[in-house]
């Protein structure tokens, strides 16, 4: 790591931005769900999108 960055699965990143700002990462996966137009996703279709794709940690923490 020459330049101090470590590379990290998706999950464990989102799930790091998480405890460092969980308001602004509900702001942005709110943001998310209200950008889908065709077909319209909710904020539970976006998080189950999430668990799907292989961040089940960063889901379960945004549904609590």
């Amino acid at each position: 790591m020459p330049w101090g960055i470590e590379a990290k699965h998706p999950d464990d990143f989102l799930k790091d931005q998480f405890y460092l700002d969980a308001v602004e990462l509900h702001v942005a996966v709110h943001n998310m769900s209200e950008a889908y137009r065709n077909p319209r996703l909710d904020l539970n279709d976006v998080l189950d999108r999430l668990d799907s794709e292989g961040m089940p940690q960063t889901a379960a923490a945004l549904r609590r």
